[in-house]
């Protein structure tokens, strides 16, 4: 099945009876005490779950005091979610009597199936035994799930070997178990809980968006982690990127393995340019997705994110407003900040008259602020100054940094702190040398808002954050302007034979949906190109049709800015000597531009996506490419080419006239939008380049190449 029959074909999973059961059966339950089983039954007892738990094992009457019985069929009630503890080798068996018993889902903790060389035929019948029965599982090699607040922990793991687990706001959906647990725990230590941990495992049937979708449209949990090693059903991104923005969710990914391996390889420029981690990390920026790169990193955007609350935007150079008491830590704030892209706001002149009737003439008033070392003795000098710096019209973030008695100093200012966030609202971020906090102290903070960092580069970081979750949300809200939709199918793309017609077809196809092609001909013999170019004017350009060769600029098969009969006689021959015999386009030359790549293409994880950036062969010189999931409107094509090197040239670099940039989305978006409709037939389609002219003058595409559906299998 293709992607596009899975995507007219899905329907959301309802998850409700798997994160909220009235009733659960352990199958494999055992007198051990450290057995995964035993351990499984201790969590879900020990955590408050208040529904039916039933064991199950016949070689047991009766375990930890409960009844035993022989198969899930001997249990006296319905059962919402049966926990597997078995050995691989009967789980597949036991999927089957679950799904004939009834039980509406299963959480299979064994491992060898796909993870393990030897497992193919476990999964082959486990996914059987799934399909037969429409028994919803997770797993399997999962360390299972909890809804923390719904006190169901359906796990055994070392992590939830607790007392008690703090209810919080966080979710954590991770494909390992071990990342996915270690990040629930930072989350209770630093003070913030959990709402939901799911461990996917190998994901044979749930996958981790069916949790993220699920959690998104519930509504509980305003902010969900996201450990990946790739998602095969990626292409739902975007409708989940959707629902996030419009409720207020703010979803972090962190996402390992950049191996190629298994990626579509075609002959195309992008298909040699689209890395995984590069697609990945456009799709996401353009989603509102914010991506992390260390389990710490997403733990701690997690605390970020639920502590300090949004960033607001405010006018002139705005940024963060600082005051150190370490004079020393001054420049390596602002180094950090400039390595990071983190602005420092531009105090505004009143800002700068409160901070001189309270800061000494030794200290420094401009950002970052130092009010000397008479902080420490001078009543009433730490406040003034704070208190100037957080109500600057231009400093959007607040950043104390502390020297040695950090910890001391900031409980004497706690109040301070308080008051600040109840009447400015902005996020506070305190920052010590090396000190942390105790547990109690963290609380303490994250109730009233404030952050706290270690290092200065850590609070810099933390500054990063807040604004890529800012910039975030602004990306999310393009998603529902000028939304995008494929259009019905358009004409037949290449014809049923590859000869002159092809690029005739193709070249209609463009005109149709949005990007015209300069006045062409295409021509076999001289006196054809001859005749030609008397129609359509010089200059001109000669190459053979796309499906003669690839790559032809490598090949030296473009012959730009032919003048007369001289010129052209020399470019047709040069063409036939290297492909012989080949059709050959005669095209008016287009001068005066900036090039960009545009295609469409099926990636292996995310489903359709369009890349646009750098044109011409600078494409895979510079790699200057963004990629964005399909529908894209306009506005999201506009967002992702400002993140490249080729929006100063198409702003106008150096004194050159802007570029039509609005022209070169709204085609981009129309086209996508048409390519979908026939992605079916047409895996690929590449301009390369796309000539974008002056402003107002719009956008042509200068050459084509299209793959096939059959050819691009043949090409994976």
């Amino acid at each position: 099945m293709t992607q596009a029959n899975q995507q007219d074909k899905y329907v959301p999973v309802n998850l409700d009876k798997l994160l909220r059961p009235s009733s659960v059966a352990i199958i494999g339950a055992s007198l051990n005490e450290k057995s995964i089983p035993a351990m499984a039954l201790d969590r879900l007892v020990r955590h408050g779950f208040t529904g039916d738990v039933f064991l199950v094992n016949p070689k047991h009457k009766e375990v930890s005091g409960r009844p035993c019985y022989p198969s899930i069929h001997d249990v006296p009630g319905k059962v919402d979610v049966a926990m597997v503890c078995v050995p691989a080798g009967p789980v597949p068996d036991i999927i089957e009597q679950c799904g004939k018993a009834g039980v509406g889902a299963a959480v299979i903790v064994a491992s060898g199936f796909e993870e393990v060389a030897d497992g193919a035929e476990n999964t082959a019948r486990l996914k059987a035994a799934i399909s037969s029965t429409g028994i919803r599982a997770v797993g399997p090699n999962t360390e299972g799930v909890w809804n923390v607040t719904g006190k169901v922990m359906l796990t055994f793991g070392s992590a939830s070997n607790r007392a008690s687990f703090l209810p919080g706001p966080v979710s954590v959906i991770s494909q390992s178990g071990g990342i996915g647990t270690a990040c629930v725990r930072q989350l209770q230590d630093r003070g913030i809980g959990c709402h939901y941990f799911v461990g996917v495992g190998n994901e044979t049937d749930l996958t981790a968006l069916d949790f993220v979708e699920h959690i998104v449209h519930e509504g509980e949990s305003p902010v969900i982690l996201v450990y990946t090693e790739g998602l095969r059903d990626g292409w739902r991104l975007r409708r989940i990127a959707v629902a996030a923005h419009e409720r207020g969710v703010s979803i972090v990914v962190l996402r390992s393995g950049t191996s190629e391996m298994g990626r579509i390889a075609t002959a195309t420029h992008t298909g040699r340019v689209a890395s995984a981690s590069r697609v990945y990390s456009s799709v996401l920026r353009q989603l509102g997705i914010v991506e992390v790169f260390t389990p710490y990193e997403l733990w701690q955007a997690g605390l970020v994110l639920t502590v300090a609350g949004k960033v607001p935007k405010l006018p002139g150079k705005a940024g963060v407003g600082v005051m150190s008491i370490s004079g020393g830590c001054r420049g390596i704030i602002a180094d950090s900040c400039d390595r990071r892209g983190v602005p420092l706001s531009e105090f505004a002149p009143a800002t700068e008259a409160a901070l001189c009737k309270v800061v000494p003439s030794v200290g420094v008033i401009k950002n970052p602020v130092d009010p000397s070392g008479k902080v420490m003795t001078e009543a009433g000098l730490f406040e003034g100054a704070v208190d100037a710096v957080a109500r600057d019209p231009h400093s959007e973030i607040i950043l104390i940094q502390y020297g040695n008695g950090a910890l001391h100093m900031m409980l004497d200012h706690l109040d301070i702190f308080k008051k600040m966030r109840r009447e400015i609202g902005k996020p506070i971020i305190l920052c010590s040398l090396g000190d942390d906090l105790s547990a109690d102290m963290r609380r303490e903070l994250n109730s009233i808002g404030v952050l706290w960092a270690n290092d200065p580069d850590q609070a810099a970081l933390e500054c990063e954050w807040l604004y890529k979750f800012r910039r975030a949300g602004e990306s999310g809200a393009l998603l529902f302007r000028g939304q995008a939709e494929a259009k019905p199918a358009a004409p037949a793309i290449i014809g049923e034979k590859k000869d002159v017609t092809a690029f005739t077809s193709q070249a209609a196809w463009l005109t149709e949906n949005g990007m015209p092609v300069p006045e062409f001909s295409i021509v076999t013999t001289m006196e054809e190109a001859r005749s030609a170019a008397v129609k359509l004017g010089w200059p001109l350009v000669a190459k053979p049709v796309p499906e003669a060769a690839e790559h032809k600029t490598e090949q030296g098969l473009v012959h730009l800015r032919l003048k007369g009969d001289a010129d052209l006689d020399h470019a047709i021959a040069d063409i036939h000597a290297k492909v012989p015999g080949a059709p050959i386009i005669l095209q008016q030359m287009v001068d005066d531009t900036v090039e960009v790549l545009l295609a469409m293409r099926e990636d292996i994880d995310l489903g359709p996506v369009a890349a646009i950036g750098s044109g011409g062969v600078m494409v895979e010189l510079l790699g200057d490419v963004a990629y964005l999931t399909l529908p894209a409107s306009p506005e999201e094509f506009i967002d992702s080419l400002k993140h490249l090197h080729v929006w100063k040239m198409l702003e106008g670099f150096r004194r050159q006239r802007p570029r039509d940039i609005q022209a070169l989305a709204k085609a981009a978006s129309q086209l996508s939008s048409a390519w979908l409709a026939v992605r079916d037939r047409i895996a690929e389609v590449e301009l390369n380049p796309v000539a974008v002219l002056r402003e107002g003058e719009g956008v042509v595409a200068l050459d084509i190449l299209q793959v096939a559906r059959d050819a691009s299998a043949k090409a994976s």
